[in-house]
């Protein structure tokens, strides 16, 4: 429990670290996982934030510094959880990638965990859900089609009720892949992982590439280098982790931090 906290709404400033592809919701018709650092050092996950109503001037970019008053989430058990007042919401200004990601190092590394290992201690010990590793060895990146490739007909008839204002949304494009990573960490008792990507980048990478390389075998090419050769062997590849609402056990990889390796 963050200090402070309370049933009450109380005023954050948090660094946004963490967005996910949006998903359909069976409460709030359609969310994104969002997840941050406080400014006094501490994680926090936002949910439900529907991210598509947002009014243009709180449409937050990863790495943005906002203000949203947050209360303890009543229907998340994790402790990390909020539920944000984002028609309160304030965006003050993006931490950029000066001096190969300085600032955003300086904010969020303080908080790497040394492995996969011990933030699973964590979440045994006090329901620790979020995270950040750096893998000794990423080994492998890979992709497979969702099954089923399109929304079902309760998720589709929950989309089709978005509206903003009186103006419909477009319809939330469903994405017909499931992005993992494996690797090891350094731990002896590391045997690898194999995890799952909800990356807002990831997918929406995945959506305007496909449409700016129309050769499929172009478009693998581009995305593998991407998230493949760059991420692997290029750049000094961090994940951030979190568990699943409805598996608390479960990790996943919910954002991606890649600076540059040090020459």
């Amino acid at each position: 429990m963050l200090e402070g906290e309370s049933t009450s709404w109380l005023e954050r400033r948090i660094l946004v670290t963490v967005k996910t592809y949006p998903t359909p919701s069976q409460k709030d018709v359609e969310t994104s996982c969002t997840a941050g650092i406080t400014d006094d050092g501490s994680f926090i996950r936002l949910y439900p934030v529907p991210f598509r109503l947002l009014e243009e001037n709180k449409k937050f970019k990863r790495y943005s510094w906002i203000r949203v008053p947050v209360r303890k989430a009543r229907s998340d058990s994790r402790p990390e959880s909020h539920t944000p007042d984002y028609e309160a919401l304030v965006v003050e200004g993006e931490v950029d990638t000066k001096r190969n990601w300085a600032e955003r190092k300086r904010l969020i590394l303080p908080l790497l965990a040394p492995s996969m290992e011990d933030l699973r201690d964590r979440c045994a010990r006090d329901r620790t859900s979020l995270g950040i590793i750096k893998p000794r060895e990423i080994t492998g990146f890979s992709w497979k089609d969702t099954e089923p490739p399109d929304w079902t007909p309760s998720q589709l008839a929950r989309l089709q009720q978005m509206k903003l204002g009186q103006r419909e949304l477009v319809q939330l494009e469903k994405i017909p892949k499931e992005f993992r990573y494996t690797f090891v960490c350094d731990d002896i008792t590391c045997t690898g992982h194999d995890m799952q990507v909800f990356d807002w980048e990831i997918a929406q990478a995945y959506r305007s590439w496909r449409r700016r390389y129309p050769d499929p075998t172009e478009f693998e090419r581009a995305f593998m280098t991407r998230f493949r050769d760059q991420m692997i062997g290029e750049l000094d590849t961090h994940f951030f982790v979190g568990t699943m609402s409805n598996h608390p056990t479960t990790w996943t990889i919910i954002g991606l931090f890649y600076p540059k390796k040090h020459q």
